[in-house]
Parts: structure tokens; C-alpha cells; sequence
């Protein structure tokens, strides 16, 4: 859950508060991605071509990095229960 459908959401299952965090990290970094799309496929419509030297990179690369940074601190969140599990003896 925590990797294939929203970073964050494992962690809650588990009983982490951290994955509102994790999740609420997720949600921006996906909203400027969409943000960014939306502006580009807009102009792109508007303009009848797409131009890629009018077009704004940092705010959907800033989405990226946002969702980016939320994911991999969701793969440490997940590494860190099997970690954990293993530890205690729990089998998968």
C-alpha cells in the first residue's frame, strides 16, 4: 500500500500517524504535477502547437520532487516494519 497506491497509506494501516504526513506530502507533489499538466496541455490547446521552450519546468518538476521525497520516505517507513517484523520473529 504504502508504495503502489499512496505513499502514506501502509504507514496509517500500521498504526503510524506519520503516514498523514507522508500522505499529505504525496497529495501536493501530485496536485503541482497536475497543476503544471493542466497549464501545458492548455497552452499547448490555445496555441494550436506545442512550444517546449515557452514552457514553465519547475513547477512539474517541483511536483515530481514533492511526490518523489514522499515515496522514498514511505520506502523507508516500509523497509523499517519489515526491519521490525523480522526482529520480532513475525514470518510474511
Amino acid at each position: 500500500m504504502n508504495l503502489l497506491v499512496l505513499p502514506g497509506a501502509g504507514s496509517l494501516m500500521m498504526g503510524r500517524k506519520v503516514g498523514w504526513a507522508q500522505a499529505a506530502l504525496a497529495l501536493v507533489g501530485f496536485g503541482l504535477t497536475v497543476v503544471w499538466l493542466v497549464t501545458l496541455l492548455a497552452g499547448w490547446i490555445r496555441a494550436q502547437s506545442l512550444d517546449l521552450a515557452d514552457v514553465d519546468l519547475r513547477l512539474g518538476l517541483a511536483g515530481i520532487a514533492v511526490f518523489g521525497g514522499a515515496w522514498l520516505w514511505s520506502l523507508a517507513s516500509s523497509l523499517d516494519a519489515v526491519r521490525r517484523a523480522r526482529r520480532r520473529g513475525v514470518r510474511g
